[in-house]
């Protein structure tokens, strides 16, 4: 048998052959590697790419949850979903529901001044100038706008602590009443008390004016509810709470309401012949009483930490509004219907007036809220707290920054100095004041010109100020002792435009003239003759170029010191009323009669976009100092912010009851100054705009009270910060 044979040895690969194989392991390993590396990467890629369009989608669901909130009236709970929008991904329109929501929705403080011996109620003046304070032997009067005090009723050690105050409809009277057991009634001017009514058997707690300031009622400690004829001093006990009465209200058609320790609230038919309910749902004292402005609701609040809202003369209940974490101690109206309520667990709520939705909750400083006041107006807030103190705040929209107010007519024109620190503003009554930023101060009240004051530009590298208007006049202030040296110019034609730049002045008149100054050498360089006059001049940040509006629609470029025109441009559908240079001179933004703002290349006069929304004139517009955001200004009593360079909408701002008229931003870009026909400078913080998401989130949350559970907004208890 034969076997098989045994296989020889392969022989030995020769070294060159060894390192080719090696090397070719080694490339097929590396490609190996490779190859898993980009599957690695492009898997990191598609995982990365799904987590920002995660993040995506779910701004975008925040955002429309922003906005469904905005549409009923919960504007607290918009502004919330707006800001948790941008903690997910950039959104500009969430970024604008944002900041338009907080500015137009959140009460802004303006003083808290300790008193003496603190206030019991309040109560403002008809003309919202004055707010009433009752206190300690006295009842004191205290300006709406600094909470300094005007003026005293003085009653004696007798008359005790005074725990109710109010004022007359025509602002004649003001009555109160206290532990004398006493209504007191005072002549506002002069200052002069009538006989004091006599008739309750215990301390006075409450007191009210009927619309006619004929009667008035009062309700105290014994329970009774008494109706006084101002006439003779006489006086009716309309009914007798089992327990002491806390307030009295009455409606705009003379309805009478009372409420106390007893948990009810009874109501009067006008004449207070007739009780026609009897509302008994609260389950403790019902502290205050409201009637909404056109008398069909009643608010009632408790020490059951509710606010109940109820329907007049039907006596349904509308809303029970709960939020609050203790007894409720007051509640007013505004004017738009919205519901203030003030809180022992030291806040205070401003709720919608159609829904019945929280719109903004803030905080009191720790303090329990003793009691709340509305002005007539709707403008101003005033509390006052267990600690002695009360406190003012900016109601109405868009006063986030800050306001100056104490202008006697329409704010023609604003500017904001180099240093930030100043504004200046002219008024269509000729005065110029130059005010400070931070508090409002005076530094300056300029006064020359014999007419409306147009335009006003700060000059650089001092403390100069240029102003003209309607008289002719272009002048030049010295802000250090607030002289104003010799007219530039005094043509007899009004100056309808002014523009500054590097240390060039342009001004126009009506009759189509154009003047190009310069400062440094206090000369003219031009005078040019335009083709019809110019409404807006707006000079480049180096002073070379200048921007010319004309009322004939068209907008021009010149030479910023010999007036040569460089280009002519066409588009708009009326007459120019505003211009604004961008910062880095590549964009001539313009506004028009025909309610669009336009944007033209500087390069070659060709019209970049057109920006859609307001409806009204367009009459001031201002670029940012980074050139990133333009304001506009409308007749349409709103300001708008925009993208630069997407041109979207970034917010719009209810900034003013009239037209704006003005527009200037600080140079930090932090604050958007504007005036208008209203009589009031606006600073608008733009804070949120700078804000990330998180910040902007955590912000929000904070001045809210509110954070996000789940799917839906809820209280969250700050009271350990």
């Amino acid at each position: 048998m034969s076997s098989a044979p045994t296989p020889e040895p392969a022989a030995p690969l020769p070294r060159s052959r060894l390192t080719v194989v090696a090397a070719a392991l080694a490339v097929l390993g590396l490609a190996s590697a490779l190859g898993l590396g980009l599957a690695l990467v492009e898997e990191r890629g598609r995982t990365e790419a799904a987590q920002a369009a995660a993040r995506a989608n779910l701004a975008l669901a925040y955002t429309e949850k922003a906005r469904s909130a905005a549409t009923e009236h919960d504007f607290t709970g918009a502004a919330l979903y707006a800001a948790a929008a941008l903690g997910q991904a950039e959104r500009p329109d969430a970024r604008g529901l944002a900041l338009t929501l907080a500015s137009a929705w959140r009460p802004e403080p303006r003083f808290r001044t300790r008193l003496l011996s603190g206030c019991t109620r309040l109560a403002f003046s008809p003309g919202a100038d004055t707010f009433a304070c009752s206190t300690l032997f006295s009842v004191l009067l205290l300006d709406a706008a600094t909470a300094l005090e005007k003026g005293k009723l003085s009653l004696g050690p007798a008359a005790g602590w005074l725990q109710a105050v109010s004022f007359s409809l025509d602002g004649r009277f003001l009555a109160t009443g206290g532990d004398d057991r006493l209504v007191h009634v005072f002549e506002v001017a002069p200052r002069t008390e009538r006989t004091p009514l006599a008739g309750h058997s215990g301390a006075v707690w409450a007191v009210a004016f009927s619309p006619d300031g004929r009667q008035l009622a009062s309700g105290g400690r014994d329970g009774d509810v008494r109706l006084w004829n101002l006439g003779s001093g006489a006086s009716e006990v309309l009914a007798h709470h089992e327990g002491g009465v806390t307030a009295v209200a009455f409606s705009p058609d003379g309805r009478l309401a009372s409420a106390g320790r007893d948990r009810t609230t009874r109501v009067w038919e006008p004449g207070g012949a007739k009780e026609s309910l009897v509302l008994s749902l609260h389950l403790q004292d019902v502290t205050a009483l409201a009637f909404s402005p056109d008398g069909s609701r009643l608010a009632s609040a408790s020490a059951d930490r509710t606010v109940r809202v109820w329907a007049v003369p039907s006596g349904r209940e509308v809303w029970r509004l709960a939020g609050h974490g203790e007894g409720v101690n007051a509640v007013a109206f505004l004017p738009d219907g919205r519901l203030v309520s003030a809180s022992a667990d030291a806040t205070a709520a401003v709720w919608d007036g159609e829904t019945g939705a929280l719109v903004y909750r803030f905080g009191a400083g720790g303090a329990a809220v003793k009691a709340v006041a509305v002005s007539s107006d709707g403008r101003r807030l005033a509390l006052a707290y267990q600690d002695r103190t009360v406190a003012g705040f900016a109601v109405g929209p868009a006063e986030r920054g800050g306001l100056l107010s104490g202008y006697s007519d329409a704010v023609k024109a604003v500017a904001v100095s180099p240093n930030g620190e100043w504004v200046a503003a002219g008024g269509q009554d000729g005065s110029v004041r130059v005010r400070r930023r931070d508090d409002g101060g005076d530094v300056a009240l300029l006064e020359g010109h014999r007419g409306p004051v147009r335009a006003v530009a700060f000059l650089e590298g001092g403390p100069g100020l240029v102003s003209a208007g309607d008289d002719g006049a272009v002048r030049v202030w010295n802000l250090a002792d607030s002289r104003q040296g010799p007219p530039l110019d005094q043509g007899p034609r009004p100056v309808r435009a002014l523009a500054a730049g590097g240390h060039r002045l342009a001004w126009a008149t009506d009759d189509g003239g154009l003047v190009l100054f310069d400062v440094a050498a206090a000369a003219p360089l031009a005078r040019v003759k335009l083709d019809s006059p110019a409404a807006a001049l707006a000079f480049s940040s180096d002073g070379n170029l200048l921007a010319v509006g004309r009322q004939d629609k068209v907008v021009e470029l010149h030479d910023g010191a010999t007036g040569k025109a460089k280009w002519f441009a066409e588009g708009h559908d009326g007459p120019l009323s505003a211009l604004a240079f961008s910062p880095d001179g590549g964009l001539v933004a313009s506004g028009s009669l025909d309610h669009t703002v336009r944007l033209w290349t500087v390069e070659r006069g060709r019209e970049a976009a057109q920006l859609l929304g307001h409806a009204e004139r367009v009459g001031a517009l201002a670029f940012s100092p980074d050139g990133r955001t333009l304001a506009s200004g409308s007749d349409d009593n709103s300001l708008r912010l925009w993208d630069v360079a997407t041109r979207a909408e970034l917010a719009k701002v209810s900034a003013h009851d009239g037209d704006v008229l003005s527009l200037a931003f600080t140079p930090g870009g932090d604050a958007l100054v504007s005036g208008g026909a209203d009589r009031i400078v606006r600073v608008l913080d733009l804070g949120p705009l700078r804000e990330d998401g998180a910040q902007m989130l955590a912000r929000v949350q904070k001045e809210a009270r509110l954070e996000l559970a789940g799917s839906k907004w809820e209280a969250r208890d700050f009271s350990g910060e």
